[in-house]
């Protein structure tokens, strides 16, 4: 009796070893294997839920996340409801701002405790560290997860199913010890995965099938507070929220996309066995049924039909089976979907196969070991080297949309995209050739003729930008970001009356969009209407706190205003949000010199200097608090590298001409006097008079 109590806690000991180097084994591949997507840039869907959403920048928008649809932030018409998945990314830019390296960090966790979960069921169901082992680092490994990983906007995916799987795991504990505070976490649980993604109903599936495939009773009273939870979020999107059905009809009927149900099917599996050439935008595509992949996919579907049936007493291949094909029937496309099929919708169905693979595998490890372990070997490299390599194409956008663009050539979303990456990069040609490829293939989409708009803005050709946004306009009254670029285009043009009722109309339609304040408070300055551009100034800020500018253009007003130390706050505010802003330092190194502090305001300058090396101006101003404190060799090396980098610097030469006149070098001083007149300098006759003599010969 006592030697099978210590055999059963060594047992016990070796199982909790097991399962610690299990979990470590699962962190160390998933994070070792997305490294290298760390720095990759935001792309896509990125620019709308994370570079430009309000929301995400201030918890106070929390209430707006839970009660809106996912891109009300950037006043974007959307069917999803995920107000888990922005939750996490106002976590995200409170500790990272716009680094994306934060946020894959967090996409990678979540995947990787997602593989933890997989284990972890797979240990609960059937009792076997090693084919749940070989599960997780398959699945975790495995390149098709790279769109719903590496993708930021992805995430989506991974919340989902965490808290499906942490859902679905407590719902079979609290079988088994009918304790009620673990079906409480249950319906937590169901209900933040719902909250992160639609496809989170498959529970109701999942439960089933558990109980068929177990032999055990499923209960209403267990089943039926699932179902309520279920009807009360769809009650929820549906009436509350108002969006639309989950999936938006399309102009097709149910027996036209049935063969793309079949072609996904082989496409899915060829992937997962072969995942080479993934990439995004497959497109809403129509199939005939005598198209070879929907005839192969057919087979597929049959077969995998016909080994639940054969094998329904084997709970491993069964159950596995069974998780595949009905997780996928929820994104088949049967009911329309935007695509006929996507890589990141396996990524729960996936689980499935990588279990019943796993299962043959440890099957051929009980006969052979050294033959399983290999072929499990090998797998694992395989997919953690595409998975490498597939990151690398994440990492520019330009990268990644053209390689897009070689699988979809005629997506005019990929096209416009790409000439976003171009237009970022100030490759402006390249940019409109993309805007104006996605016009032709889409002539009714306002979004590249606003961007054209942008483009032609930054290359000065202001005329051809208030054409096209006014193009964007017709298409899509409501589309305030080409009210913002037709604004942008009168700013440029100085016409800023049309500027300002641009910047009105567009706050009118989105005011939450911090740039029209921004700009309005620029053009408000401009003309010297102080308070009102500090209204606009303070509520970009309240919009977007991270707005740097506005805070260093505050300061200049109050500046202007004579109100010093409130100038130096916001100065130093700016500085604490973007420490490169080598405006907001030389502004602060004034603001010091007026109030007579000039250690402070060399200090200052001199970083402005070095955040800047070519700038006159900051030289000049250095040169100015030096001549204050008479130290006329210090003006005279400053004021001549400013007029080294402009030499039409008026300002710098005469301040060279009087520290030249100090340091008795008259002849100099006389240069740079004269092309201080000839620069347009208004006459100075206490200067004139001394150096009067000195043009003489004296």
């Amino acid at each position: 009796m006592m030697k099978n109590k210590v055999k059963k806690t060594k047992n016990k000991k070796q199982i909790s070893k097991f399962h610690l180097i299990a979990i470590v084994s699962i962190f160390l591949v998933g994070f070792s294997i997305y490294f290298n997507s760390f720095n990759a840039e935001f792309l896509m869907d990125d620019e709308g839920l994370i570079e430009k959403n309000p929301y995400i920048r201030n918890f106070s928008y929390i209430p707006k996340v839970f009660s809106e649809s996912l891109f009300a932030g950037v006043k974007k018409e959307f069917n999803c409801y995920r107000p888990i998945q922005l939750f996490t990314y106002i976590f995200d830019y409170h500790f990272y701002q716009l680094n994306p390296v934060g946020y894959h960090i967090t996409n990678t966790i979540l995947h990787i405790l997602v593989a933890i979960f997989i284990y972890g069921l797979f240990n609960i169901l059937f009792n076997n560290t090693l084919i749940s082992l070989f599960t997780s680092l398959l699945f975790v490994s495995h390149p098709i997860h790279t769109e719903a990983i590496t993708y930021i906007s992805g995430r989506a995916d991974s919340l989902m199913a965490l808290f499906l799987l942490i859902s679905f795991v407590l719902y079979i504990k609290y079988i088994s010890s009918k304790k009620i505070y673990l079906y409480i976490f249950v319906l937590i649980s169901y209900i933040l995965s719902l909250l992160s993604k639609e496809m989170a109903m498959v529970l109701l599936l999942l439960i089933p099938i558990y109980h068929y495939t177990f032999n055990k009773k499923i209960k209403f009273t267990n089943y039926f507070p699932l179902l309520l939870v279920t009807f009360a979020y769809l009650f929820l999107r549906t009436k509350i929220i108002k969006l639309s059905p989950i999936n938006p009809e399309q102009s097709t009927s149910f027996l036209q996309r049935v063969p793309g149900f079949f072609v996904a099917m082989t496409n899915y599996i060829k992937l997962l066995i072969l995942p080479f050439n993934l990439h995004m935008e497959y497109g809403f595509i129509l199939f005939k049924l005598g198209n070879p992949y929907a005839i192969i996919g057919i087979l597929i579907f049959s077969l995998l039909i016909y080994l639940c049936i054969v094998f329904r007493r084997n709970k491993p291949v069964f159950f596995s089976i069974s998780i595949f094909l009905l997780t996928l029937l929820p994104v088949s496309n049967l009911y329309p979907l935007n695509a006929y099929m996507a890589e990141h919708w396996l990524y729960i169905p996936s689980i499935g196969l990588f279990f019943l693979l796993s299962y043959f595998l440890v099957y051929i490890y009980k006969k052979i070991k050294s033959v399983g372990i290999g072929i499990f070997l090998i797998l694992l490299i395989f997919y953690s080297s595409l998975t490498i390599k597939q990151n690398q194409y994440w990492k520019t956008a330009i990268t990644f949309f053209e390689r897009t663009l070689k699988f979809n050539p005629k997506n005019p979303n990929v096209h416009n995209n790409l000439g976003v990456a171009y237009m970022k990069k100030k490759l402006y040609d390249k940019a409109i050739l993309e805007f104006k490829k996605a016009i032709e293939i889409n002539p009714k989409n306002p979004n590249p003729y606003s961007n054209l708009s942008l483009v032609y803005n930054n290359k000065g050709m202001y005329n051809e930008a208030v054409v096209f946004a006014k193009k964007a306009i017709e298409i899509d009254p409501n589309f305030f970001e080409a009210y913002y670029n037709l604004g942008l285009s009168y700013y440029n043009m100085k016409k800023y009356d049309q500027a300002c009722l641009q910047y009105e109309k567009t706050i009118s339609i989105n005011p939450h969009f911090s740039p029209a304040y921004y700009l309005l408070g620029i053009i408000y300055a401009t003309e010297k209407k102080y308070d009102e551009a500090i209204t606009n100034y303070k509520k970009a800020i309240s919009i977007n706190p991270t707005l740097a500018e506005a805070y260093n253009n505050l300061g200049v007003i109050y500046g202007e205003k004579g109100m010093h130390d409130k100038a130096i706050e916001y100065y130093k505010k700016a500085i604490s949000i973007n420490p490169t802003l080598a405006e907001a330092y030389n502004n602060l190194g004034n603001a010091y010199f007026i109030k007579g502090n000039f250690d402070e305001a060399i200090k200052y300058c001199k970083k402005a200097i070095s955040m800047n090396p070519s700038w006159a101006e900051a030289y000049n101003r250095l040169g100015e608090i030096y001549a204050s404190k008479n130290m006329h060799d210090e003006v005279i090396e400053n004021c001549e590298k400013a007029v080294s980098i402009n030499p039409n610097f008026a300002k710098a030469h005469h301040n060279l001409s009087i520290a030249y006149y100090y340091r008795k070098q008259y002849k100099l001083a006389i240069i740079h006097y004269d092309k201080f007149l000839k620069l347009g300098g208004s006459p100075i006759p206490e200067l004139e008079q001394v150096l009067a003599p000195y043009r003489n010969g004296h």
